[in-house]
């Protein structure tokens, strides 16, 4: 560290000594130095012959005098050499200058000739400083009136801060585009003006390229066909294109602009709210769905895009944007929403099942209804293998038909199998599935399945019935045989008879016509089996006819079946045709054999049930009493599903491999014509027990008297019959009445009978070829009004059908008959 030592009252004087000791010395230094270099001159200017004392006075005195010229003279060189260094470092600045500049700078002399040049002029000129050097100026322009170089120099000089578009040619000879900015030198000067040129091929190709890019964005923003604006942000549209002026309804965009803001076509202004608070955070909103109103107050769906910038004045923000018309997209898209809604209900609310699969056999969609056939709910069924569903036997034939169908996609392929559900029964299941391609190109297949177990058991319960009807034909051609052949051996057999006068063969004759009787039940019981006969309900016990009936049963049934009873004492009365009844039974004993495979135990209970019994037992809704028949099998019974549908008709439970039972529809439909009611239980393999409730009636018809015998007054009656056996045994016993008798053997000899001669009543057979019974019943009617008429025939469904619709219906007997009720039926048509 530098210490400063003062030293008060001396500093001052002794510094001013020094100063004038050095001031002498120094005039002293250079007076001698002045007196060396000039001696000769100085001696010369001595005076001679003066004084010494006056020689050195003035000696002194011009030594004085030439250390102050000399002290001048150094000044001057100092500052003339001062001016030089400066002037080279101007002149190297102004070169620097030069170099940097983006001008090419020439100076021009008198007569505008080229004084000095830059190093990029002489580049731009393509020429030296020499060669360039005292060359005019216009040389190197290229203009038709050379001589105005003057006036273009003049005319940029007035305006330097303006270029003035000029050609320039360079000294090779290559023109091109520039602009020169003239600047005049101060009077004085070595040049008169200086001159920059900046060539301005560049510019005027970007220029051009820019007003291109303008044009080409211009068309583009008029072209487009979305609308894009410019808005302030008081919502004022600054700008916009044709395609904003049409999506809003607006003639053109001056329009839109001069009547339009941004903030007045929101249909919701909640919308412009989100979107204006999207934009004050990120300043920027991007595919925001928006709707806008049209001028004509329609509406349109637009993709909104959106940025906040700054303004020119770098002051207000504008908004920048765009809207795309989605209505279209938007209609499409709730038309496919509308759909895909429409078909997942349809899925979903199916009673079919829909499953979709990949190409491994995966489930990856499956609906509600697959729960039902299955039991496996569907989130457990999602990612699981279809066909681990099915029956193991199945499994390689469906698998291969999967392939087939992943091979061959939008055709369907069909198949049949067996799925086995979660409680281990099976269902047999129908099946369509298509491949398809899926929405990103993965290979899908859609399968729709339905099962069939139901439809296949009851198109063999149809067969069945289909065979049993043409049983039933058979067996009505059968019966109207069977029919005449008992009414010709009973009707012989009653008047041979009545001509008998030895005891012992009466009785024999007697029990051929209990035979006969017993045939004609049996053809009734066949009809009623088959449900082909007309119901004749009337009071009975059913105990009495179940024991009638129970050898007819145990022939029916295997003798492995072990067949037990239980009737009940004092059973009350019933109301019903006993023929159905035991057809109802025989159909609840044959599906017991079927249940049970032929082994087993067949249990028939009858009982009272009062009211109240009968109401905690069953169904029935009556305060009434009932008489329950109850048939009960120790066989394979029937699960829940089964048992839903027993009752309907052409169902039938598959009971065993090759046998189906025969349903209980029929027995159902006869106990609820007498106003029955019809229950069953039943459990897995433990069996089935069907009852029937019968209501309770008073008391057991009264015992019919013993008939009177009914005679004829001579009456005429025609017989119609093409069976001649038939004819000649119903004549014969007319006869015997007293009535007069003519036969027929068909329909039109009968007609013409009947135009011919007088006939009090026609007894004519239905069953007749050409002219048929009924036929010939309705034309005798025609003819004669009065005419009485009764039908015959042995089969039951062609006697109910003779009367179907008339409000008059004939009076029907049926074969085979008795005589004593043909005599009976006779006298009353007649009595009528």
């Amino acid at each position: 560290m530098t210490r400063n030592i003062s030293l008060p009252g001396v500093t001052g004087p002794i510094l001013g000594s020094a100063c004038l000791f050095a001031a002498i010395f120094w005039l002293l230094d250079s007076g001698v130095a002045f007196w060396l270099s000039n001696r000769d001159l100085l001696t010369a200017l001595l005076p001679e012959g003066g004084a010494f004392v006056s020689r050195l006075v003035y000696a002194v005195l011009l030594a004085l005098a030439g250390s102050v010229a000399g002290a001048a003279l150094q000044r001057r060189r100092a500052m003339e050499l001062f001016a030089v260094d400066k002037l080279k470092g101007s002149r190297r600045k102004y070169n620097c200058l030069l170099a940097a500049s983006f001008d090419s700078v020439i100076t021009l002399g008198r007569h505008a000739r080229i004084m000095e040049t830059s190093d990029s002029a002489e580049t731009l000129l393509e020429a030296s400083g020499r060669l360039l050097s005292g060359r005019p100026f216009d040389d190197f322009v290229v203009d038709d009136h050379d001589t105005l170089i003057y006036d273009l120099l003049l005319r940029a000089a007035r305006t330097p801060d303006v270029g003035v578009p000029v050609r320039i040619r360079s000294h090779k000879g290559r023109t091109f585009p520039a602009e020169i900015r003239v600047t005049p030198m101060p009077a004085g000067s070595d040049s008169d003006y200086v001159v920059a040129i900046r060539e301005t091929t560049s510019s005027i190709v970007a220029r051009k390229s820019l007003r291109h890019s303008e044009r080409r964005f211009q068309s583009l923003f008029d072209n487009i066909l979305d609308g894009v604006y410019r808005s302030a942000a008081d919502g004022c549209i600054i700008a916009a294109n044709p395609a904003l002026a049409r999506m809003l309804g607006y003639d053109s965009v001056e329009d839109l602009i001069e009547c339009s803001r941004t903030r007045d076509i929101y249909v919701d202004p909640e919308q412009r709210k989100l979107l204006k608070a999207e934009l004050d955070v990120h300043n920027t909103a991007r595919n925001v769905e928006v709707t806008l109103r049209r001028r004509d107050g329609n509406t349109v769906h637009v993709l909104a895009n959106v940025r906040a910038v700054i303004s020119e004045n770098n002051e207000d923000v504008v908004y920048e944007g765009t809207f795309t018309d989605v209505s279209d997209l938007r209609q499409a898209r709730e038309a496919l929403e509308d759909s895909e809604a429409h078909f997942r209900s349809l899925c979903e609310h199916a009673l079919d099942v829909v499953t979709v699969i990949d190409t491994d056999g995966v489930i990856v969609y499956t609906n509600p209804a697959s729960v039902i056939l299955s039991g496996i709910p569907v989130a457990s069924q999602i990612g699981t293998k279809l066909t681990g569903m099915l029956h193991r036997d199945d499994i390689e034939s469906v698998d291969e038909v999967i392939r087939a169908g992943f091979s061959r996609p939008g055709t369907p392929h069909r198949f049949t199998c067996r799925l086995c559900r979660q409680g281990g029964d099976e269902r047999l299941v129908e099946a369509v599935g298509t491949a398809y391609l899926g929405r990103h190109g993965e290979l899908r297949a859609a399968i729709h399945s339905r099962d069939i177990t139901e439809r296949v058991q009851s198109e063999q319960a149809l067969r069945d019935m289909q065979k049993l009807q043409v049983v039933s034909r058979l067996t009505d051609g059968l019966t109207h045989e069977f029919s005449n052949l008992l009414t010709v051996i009973s009707g012989n057999l009653e008047m041979l008879n009545e001509s008998i006068e030895v005891p012992t063969r009466e009785v024999h004759v007697r029990s051929a016509l209990n035979a006969c009787q017993q045939g004609s039940d049996m053809l009734r019981r066949m009809m009623a089996f088959a449900d082909r006969s007309d119901a004749r309900p009337e009071n009975i016990n059913v105990n009495g006819l179940l024991m009638d009936i129970e050898p007819v049963l145990r022939r029916s049934l295997s003798e492995t079946i072990d067949v037990r009873t239980d009737y009940a004492d004092e059973l009350w009365t019933v109301n019903i045709d006993p023929l159905q009844l035991e057809a109802a039974v025989l159909h609840l004993a044959v599906n017991a054999k079927e249940a049970m495979n032929g082994h087993g135990q067949l249990t028939i209970v009858t009982r009272n049930e009062p009211a109240p019994v009968a109401q905690q037992s069953s169904d029935v809704d009556s305060a009434t009493d009932w008489v329950c028949i109850s048939v009960t099998d120790n066989g394979c019974g029937m699960d829940k599903g089964v048992l839903r549908h027993a009752t309907d008709p052409f169902y039938s439970a598959s009971i065993g491999e090759g046998k189906n039972g025969l349903g209980l529809s029929v027995v159902r439909k006869f106990v609820e014509t007498f106003g029955g009611k019809l229950h069953i239980a039943s459990e897995t393999e433990k069996g089935t027990t069907v009852s029937i409730r019968l209501p309770r009636v008073s008391e057991l018809a009264a015992p019919e008297a013993k008939p009177e015998k009914c005679t004829g007054g001579g009456e005429s009656i025609l017989v119609v019959d093409d069976n001649s056996d038939v004819r000649s045994v119903s004549s014969a016993l007319l006869r015997s009445f007293g009535y007069r008798v003519k036969e027929a053997a068909n329909g039109q000899a009968a007609m013409h009978l009947l135009q011919t001669e007088h006939v009090d009543l026609l007894f004519t057979d239905l069953a007749m070829p050409h002219l048929s019974g009924q036929d010939l019943a309705e034309l005798a009617r025609k003819q004669n009004p009065n005419l009485r008429i009764l039908l015959t025939s042995g089969n039951e469904a062609a006697m109910a059908e003779a009367n179907d619709g008339l409000t008059s219906p004939y009076e029907l007997i049926r074969k085979p008959f008795r005589k004593q009720r043909l005599a009976e039926q006779v006298r009353e048509i007649l009595d009528a």
